[in-house]
């Protein structure tokens, strides 16, 4: 999972955030009067959005370590459902926040509906 946020997810919220941008500042170049607070507010979720996944990447990661050092495998079962297991689910919270709005070409992954009606 940490690899595919680091590698694929981040990465997608990202570029998408600069198409916004780019989009809207496009739009304001042109000097006419045109209403560009959708794709602000777009800009400002998805920028929140990739703090957020940096985030929790960070704190899976730290966990994974933590985990990762543990000699019994009782106590390293338990770190990982205890730990690791509850990151992986903010971290996948937030990735499922990110596919609503990223643009269908940039997401880089299957959305749900894809998986469900199209396999």
């Amino acid at each position: 999972m940490l690899e595919i946020a680091n590698r694929e997810i981040l990465p997608a919220g990202m570029k998408f955030a600069k198409s916004v941008a780019n989009g809207m500042n496009a739009v304001i170049k042109t000097g006419i009067d045109a209403d560009t607070s959708a794709q602000a507010d777009v800009l400002v979720e998805i920028s929140s959005l990739n703090a957020k996944c940096k985030k929790a990447i960070n704190e899976l990661q730290t966990a994974v370590n933590k985990t990762s050092s543990y000699q019994k495998i009782d106590a390293k079962a338990d770190a990982y459902r205890d730990d690791v297991f509850i990151k992986m689910g903010e971290l996948r919270i937030v990735a499922d926040q990110m596919e609503i709005i990223c643009d269908d070409e940039i997401w880089p992954l299957p959305s749900c509906g894809e998986l469900l009606f199209n396999i």
